[in-house]
């Protein structure tokens, strides 16, 4: 049953920790530094809450940890939706009275509800104001939200956790390659079905596993958001399955439609009706995918030869028996030509050593839209710059006023919401310097450390310091501005940053002197436009107006 284990995880069924046996926890389960910290705080006479969003192996953890006796004697709560709060709140009391640590395991929305429920206990009192304290605090971007040390009970919550970690994805990689998943289909064809071939290849080969863990890598640090086990486990499971049953491999094979397009790469980067429905495998097709990389030597030989000229395939056997993109043009079969290619290029890119420097390529290209490889110093230049080509120009700026040029504009939008936003006239009544910005990274609670809880995302945060207002700043985003920097032409403004400009061009004018004499402005024709017109308000003594440059 370890093939239908596998392919059920790409459908989440085996994912949740009260479904699967002690055998299923055992062979996927991937060992991170949670599995020594959590026995530590409970024999430190600590309790311990689990906290995280449903997917990210909260009760997974704490079942496994129970399977192999690392919890000792603590009396555990596996789901607080499970039971009525105070149901809980008697067994955590209980608990105490009979110095035994609680570990608990809960989602944020009813581990809120509990601490409003534990405001009438007062043997929980000082539990409490701790467990206020850690929720939500235990990564911030301000050094002074960090909570203080835990005294009484020590919150984890894996929704901090990143899973976006070479090592780690490799881990799961090499768990479910292991001959117990093949399928188990007549022993003849095993190795030749699309499963057993993907898990022969991905098993065999350290370099192959490797490669595939990158890609994945890649796309979830592109994609910028929290990855859960579950999102991670479905990811490889579809790489290497497809989700495929067992009687469906064998129909494959007899039928001889076992292909290219049934390799990993081949499965994570469709965009047919079959495409995955999992966050991890979109960003791999979106953002990770060999084809984006321009190689002219390589993708000549993939075209008119079907392979590369030199090198060698790392499982040592010729993976592409299947004739060439050129030979199927020529027969006018221009779609399959063209989707071959494609094909050669990914399976190239995971199994051969001449895919290296595409993995390689995909990496450097990625590396300037990822907060953690730039210093905050930096970090705030590339966004300043690019906050100011979203809207204007470097044509533009050569003629504009110094203050309006060498600052980030705050730009409003006249209200005209039957004109796309990239199109409408825009205002500026001011612009912030470089001193009024600060770039904030998530900081992290020493107790957890990347040993715990993975690297840290991929985030950061544009503060204008006297406002406290915030612009998120994460890969999606800091891709755009680049590429607002690196180019001249029509671009489409990202909504959160037209929201950042408006809310502190508010919050500017709130403060503003009643006595204001002197207001500046300056109109856009569009985003990227030409600059029509720009000058100053100028105010008398009875508030009368009158323009002036």
């Amino acid at each position: 049953m370890s093939y239908e284990l596998l392919r059920s995880l790409y459908f989440g069924e085996t994912t949740n920790a009260d479904i699967v046996s002690a055998d299923s926890r055992r062979r996927l389960h991937v060992r991170t530094g949670l599995d020594n910290y959590i026995p530590t705080v409970l024999r430190g006479g600590h309790d311990l809450v689990l906290s995280g969003n449903p997917g990210d192996g909260k009760s997974h953890l704490v079942r496994y940890l129970q399977d192999i006796g690392a919890l000792g004697d603590a009396v555990v709560e596996l789901d607080l939706s499970a039971r009525p709060t105070a149901d809980v709140i008697a067994d955590w009391l209980a608990a105490r009275q009979s110095g035994k640590p609680f570990a608990l395991c809960a989602n944020q929305g009813p581990l809120g509800e509990l601490i409003r429920a534990l405001a009438g206990v007062e043997a929980l009192a000082a539990t409490r104001e701790e467990l206020a304290a850690q929720l939500g605090n235990l990564t911030t971007a301000r050094r002074e939200q960090l909570p203080q040390p835990p005294r009484q009970v020590s919150v984890i919550d894996l929704a901090d956790r990143n899973l976006i970690d070479q090592r780690l994805i490799q881990q799961a990689i090499a768990r479910v390659c292991a001959p117990p998943f093949w399928p188990n289909v007549p022993i003849s064809i095993q190795s030749d079905t699309s499963a057993g071939r993907n898990l022969n290849l991905v098993g065999s080969a350290q370099d192959v596993q490797d490669r595939l863990a990158r890609i994945l890598v890649l796309a979830g640090q592109r994609a910028g958001a929290h990855f859960t086990f579950r999102h991670v486990w479905g990811a490889i499971a579809y790489a290497l399955t497809a989700g495929k049953r067992e009687s469906t491999l064998q129909s494959e094979y007899y039928a001889g439609r076992v292909g290219l397009d049934m390799l990993p790469l081949g499965y994570l980067t469709r965009t047919d009706g079959h495409r995955a429905r999992n966050p991890l495998v979109e960003a791999v097709t979106a953002y990770a995918d060999p084809i984006l990389v321009a190689d002219p030597r390589l993708d000549e030989e993939l075209w008119f030869y079907g392979k590369p000229r030199a090198g060698r395939w790392l499982t040592g056997e010729d993976l592409v028996l299947e004739e060439s993109p050129a030979r199927l043009w020529e027969r006018g079969d221009e779609v399959n030509a063209l989707e071959r290619f494609k094909q050669l290029k990914r399976a190239v890119a995971l199994a051969h050593s001449e895919g290296e420097h595409l993995i390689t390529a995909l990496e450097g290209d990625l590396s300037d839209a990822l907060p953690s490889r730039h210093a905050e110093g930096l970090l705030l230049e590339l966004v300043f710059e690019g906050l100011q080509r979203l809207y204007l120009t470097t044509g533009e700026a050569m003629r504009a006023p110094s203050w309006l040029s060498g600052g980030v504009p705050l730009w409003v939008s006249n209200t005209y919401q039957d004109i796309p936003g990239e199109e409408r006239p825009h205002v500026a009544v001011g612009a912030l310097t470089r001193d009024e910005l600060r770039v904030l990274k998530p900081t992290r609670v020493p107790w957890l450390d990347d040993l715990t809880m993975g690297p840290p995302l991929e985030v950061a945060w544009l503060e204008h310091r006297a406002s406290g207002i915030t612009l998120r700043l994460e890969p999606g985003l800091l891709a755009q501005l680049h590429e607002a920097s690196a180019s001249e032409g029509p671009m489409a403004c990202p909504e959160r940053v037209q929201r950042f400009l408006v809310r502190v061009a508010g919050w500017q004018e709130r403060q503003s002197a009643a006595d204001l004499t002197t207001e500046r402005f300056a109109v856009l024709e569009r985003p990227r436009g030409a600059l029509t017109v720009y000058g100053s308000v100028l105010r008398d003594e009875d508030r009368r107006a009158s323009y002036g440059q």
